[in-house]
């Protein structure tokens, strides 16, 4: 029988000691600085083998500074889509004083079709293909998880990303003293890109470990224990609610496709796979830096990798070193473990060579002002 999360917290969850006010916004800094200096840092490696970035930063003093983008849009000490759509959740909440897909759908495309204007940009940059494709599919704006679905579908039933990982952390920021809300609120905006069960069950798995961080819960391994229980059941509940969400949701023909790849995909979506992943160092990832390094698996490792480490730069170095999608794995390790160490625990010179660290910084403040009034 499935137990509730209130029940798996009372197992796993001995001692609970609130932070103070000015401690809980360290945590709340330290979880989004730390998301943004990862990604900032792991652009410099991503899409490279792990021969490559080794030889470029594994004896090199980390930096965001002094260097020639591989992309020239992005230019130094600046993050990458994973952040900004973060942003983009930050923005929604603020604006629908709450959650709406529907907002947050308007608000990805425009994202997408423009930017930050007051950034400069001219247009969202580095976007990954299963985002695009559901921001691009006709029913995005009217019914976001509808397109997601489809995308899902039409892809086999087979594309676990890691786009909706990756701009999670704030997620398990905003009501943070409510588990199941933060549940709620994952999915909620986790599958108005992504549909596939390993995805979101990955969100949630982080969300949680925030929140309950957040909360007070001082040891990591309960930390993990519980929200890695947490998102199996959320695995095992949403995967069993999938037919009837495909056939109540999507066309007739997306619906039939769904129905002939259905069994030979739910091998896939074993609990035990999520909490593997949740429990491994890099070296038994390895490699990831081949064709499939946008697996969410990939990315839920490192930044459980990530919660585990006490040392900030040198958890960074670590998985930038590896490769691959770097900058989303250095910014999903980076917000979980910046959520453990705190804001003024992050090295004082990543944070100043953040190119937009005062607009963060104030986007931020009005989270924390809504959130801890």
């Amino acid at each position: 029988m499935e137990q509730s999360t209130s029940e798996i917290l009372r197992r796993h969850i001995s001692v609970i000691l609130p932070y103070s006010r000015e401690e809980l916004i360290d945590k709340i800094r330290g979880c989004i600085f730390g998301q943004a200096i990862g990604d900032a840092i792991g652009i410099r490696t991503e899409c490279k083998s792990s021969e490559w970035a080794a030889s470029k930063w594994e004896n090199q003093p980390l930096t965001l500074l002094n260097w020639v983008p591989k992309k020239s849009y992005f230019p130094e000490g600046d993050w990458s889509d994973d952040t900004d759509q973060l942003v983009a959740i930050i923005n929604s909440y603020l604006d629908s004083n709450g959650f709406s897909t529907l907002d947050f759908a308007a608000k990805i495309r425009d994202w997408k079709r423009h930017g930050f204007p007051e950034l400069g940009d001219k247009r969202g940059l580095g976007i990954g293909k299963t985002v695009k494709k559901a921001i691009l599919h006709k029913s995005f704006i009217s019914n976001p998880h509808r397109a997601a679905l489809e995308v899902w579908v039409n892809g086999s039933c087979e594309i676990a990303a890691n786009g909706a990982l990756m701009r999670s952390a704030i997620l398990g920021i905003i009501n943070f003293h409510d588990i199941d809300q933060v549940i709620r609120q994952t999915q909620m905006i986790g599958k108005c890109t992504h549909a596939d069960p390993r995805s979101l069950a990955s969100s949630v798995a982080q969300t949680v470990a925030i929140a309950l961080m957040l909360q007070g819960v001082r040891n990591i391994d309960e930390v993990i224990g519980a929200s890695c229980e947490i998102a199996q059941n959320f695995l095992k509940s949403y995967r069993e609610g999938l037919d009837r969400e495909v056939h109540a949701t999507c066309s007739p023909e997306i619906s039939q496709e769904y129905d002939k790849n259905r069994m030979r995909v739910r091998k896939l979506f074993k609990r035990s796979f999520l909490r593997k992943y949740m429990h491994i160092g890099l070296d038994e990832m390895r490699p990831i830096d081949g064709k499939n390094m946008g697996y969410v698996y990939f990315a839920l490792g490192c930044g459980f990798y990530g919660i585990r480490q006490n040392n900030y730069e040198e958890m960074i170095r670590s998985i930038i070193i590896e490769g691959g999608d770097a900058d989303t794995n250095a910014a999903i390790a980076g917000a979980l473990l910046g959520c453990k160490l705190g804001f003024s625990r992050l090295p004082s010179r990543f944070v100043q060579e953040l190119r937009y660290r005062d607009w963060l910084e104030t986007k931020l403040n009005r989270v924390i002002d809504k959130i801890l009034s």
